[in-house]
């Protein structure tokens, strides 16, 4: 799903409409609000780009959902996608996720780290471990 939720927001960013589809197999009309909880969760995606058009209905078996590119989220998007570009020291901090490894050679200071350090969570914000 998060597969195609990006191709969407694409198709979004570059100021097409989309049309997600959910189609119903079998007995799995008897689980319509399987669907729709997915459909939610396309839709929460997709709200960071655009916006409905047409909301959520189903047809036959077939959960239609249409969306149009929103121009302010989609400027404030790419904002946000200037300031985390690769390479900042920001981004590779927010990057880590505790418990990842971190296997830079070198601690900026000129040492050589001699053992991998863990990354751990404190107070919210992640940071590599100090090196002893």
């Amino acid at each position: 799903m998060d597969f195609k939720c990006r191709h969407l927001v694409e198709f979004l960013l570059q100021g097409h409409k989309v049309k997600a589809t959910i189609i119903f197999i079998g007995r799995m009309m008897v689980h319509q609000d399987i669907g729709r909880k997915l459909m939610d969760e396309i839709l929460e995606k997709l709200s960071v780009v655009g916006k409905v058009e047409q909301p959520p209905k189903m047809e036959g078996r077939y959960l239609t959902v249409m969306m149009i590119p929103e121009k302010k989220k989609i400027d404030e998007y790419k904002k946000n996608l200037e300031k985390l570009k690769p390479g900042s020291a920001s981004t590779k901090l927010e990057a880590l996720k505790p418990g990842d490894l971190v296997t830079d050679t070198d601690d900026g200071n000129g040492a050589e780290v001699t053992e991998p350090d863990v990354v751990k969570e404190t107070d919210g914000v992640t940071e590599p471990n100090e090196i002893k």
